[in-house]
């Protein structure tokens, strides 16, 4: 099918296009997740279906539909985005649900415009839903990255922020084609399957518009690598792809933590991602402030874990984790939220002993849940949690990134490509 490689393909499209296999595939990976909590194993659906067969079906899909990744275990396991669950053969019940959502957040903002936050029982009730159901539009909401949504909770909890899209919505506008439109945004995007194809999930270099095949072979000729092919007695080269990482700033208390950090670190490092945080400032304070914002800034993503523990306080009585947290938010970093499931269960010393600091600390933690957050019980657990996190982040809002210095095209570089168009230019017009 290589439905990755379609241009402006319909979501009706994609669901006429699949193969029976490749259903049969998404429908046991969902199941799979519904049963569990958890993505199934891809070296026990090698064993099932085969290695060749599941690898060329899940190939043609493409990184929008479905993806591989690591457990904590360093195990890799076949999880759906959102486009995937829709194409499952739940997917339509999924889409209604998400198309009804939609429709209510419009009159929400035609409403109440100034509405802060929405509860799970709130959408639960105007959807008619019953809990199970509820529970797993939270799940969507989750996977899709939605809008602030706060999904995936473990006890079916969850809230989300009003949709700022809604806002350019008029009466006339045809909400089912928005849905469509929003699920298929990252459809076509370049991006690997497997993980021994990590390698190839590259950003290609911006590609001017050129007027003509001779000024396009040109900029090829510059800036792509050594491979070649010829066309006309001319060499031609793909476009330079340079290895695109995301840096990730990780705000939590520190003693604390130290081993779910050294996970999510790992669980970081293993998602193609830089992470960043208190390992630079175990000690954060006053005089070290402006470099903790200049981290932030030049991060991409912004994650913060909540546990027993308020942490250090700043100079306006609140602490640092919580001053990160809300200058994330104020420089619109997408933030993901992680806060213990059961902090009752903590050992003492994992737990603050006086009142006030608990009080402060239940409040910052309805505070992150009113974001796109999970619960977690165990490092590896949080490990897991993040490394699916990230990766729908990524695939849900892509920022810019980092990249080699040498895998972009230098300033003499562009100057000569210029020079080169311009030959062209005043060659055609002769």
């Amino acid at each position: 099918m290589n439905s990755h490689m379609t241009a402006n393909i319909t979501l009706e499209e994609l669901r006429r296009n699949r193969s029976e296999f490749q259903l049969k595939l998404l429908d046991e990976f969902w199941k799979y997740f519904c049963q569990k909590n958890e993505w199934p194993v891809a070296r026990v659906v090698y064993r099932d279906h085969g290695r060749l067969e599941v690898r060329k079906a899940l190939s043609e899909f493409g990184s929008s539909i479905v993806r591989e990744d690591k457990d904590s275990y360093g195990r890799g396991r076949f999880q759906l985005t959102l486009l995937g669950i829709i194409l499952t053969s739940e997917g339509s019940k999924a889409e209604k649900w998400l198309l009804d959502y939609f429709r209510f957040q419009r009159e929400v903002f035609l409403s109440d415009p100034e509405r802060l936050q929405i509860t799970h029982t709130e959408v639960q009730k105007a959807l008619e839903l019953s809990d199970e159901e509820t529970k797993m539009l939270g799940q969507l909401i989750f996977f899709g990255s939605m809008f602030g949504g706060s999904g995936g909770h473990g006890d079916g909890t969850w809230t989300v922020s009003p949709m700022g899209e809604v806002e350019e919505w008029t009466d006339d506008t045809d909400i089912a084609a928005e849905l469509h439109k929003w699920l298929l945004r990252n459809h076509g995007r370049p991006g690997w399957v497997f993980q021994d194809e990590r390698h190839k999930e590259f950003m290609p270099v911006v590609t001017p518009q050129l007027s003509s095949p001779e000024q396009q072979w040109a900029f090829e000729g510059i800036f792509g690598p050594k491979s070649e092919s010829k066309r006309d007695n001319t060499k031609v080269t793909q476009p330079n792809q340079p290895n695109r990482r995301y840096q990730v700033f990780v705000s939590s208390t520190y003693i604390d933590l130290l081993d779910e950090r050294q996970q999510v670190m790992h669980a970081l490092l293993e998602s193609n991602c830089i992470p960043s945080g208190m390992e630079l400032f175990p000690a954060a304070n006053t005089s070290q402030w402006n470099l903790i914002k200049q981290v932030i800034d030049e991060c991409d993503y912004y994650v913060v874990i909540v546990a027993g523990k308020y942490g250090s306080i700043g100079p306006d009585g609140i602490s640092y984790t919580e001053m990160e947290y809300d200058y994330a938010l104020s420089r619109g970093k997408p933030i993901l939220g992680f806060f213990h499931s059961d902090i009752k269960k903590l050992p003492g010393d994992r737990l603050e002993d006086s009142d006030a600091a608990r009080r402060k600390l239940a409040m910052f933690t309805e505070k992150v849940r009113q974001r796109i957050c999970r619960s977690w019980k165990s490092p590896e657990g949080l490990a897991s949690s993040l490394k699916t996190a990230i990766s729908h982040a990524i695939q849900a809002d892509p920022k810019p990134g980092w990249v080699r210095g040498g895998a972009v095209p230098t300033w003499d570089m562009v100057e000569t490509l210029e020079k080169r168009i311009v030959e062209l230019e005043e060659k055609n017009g002769d």
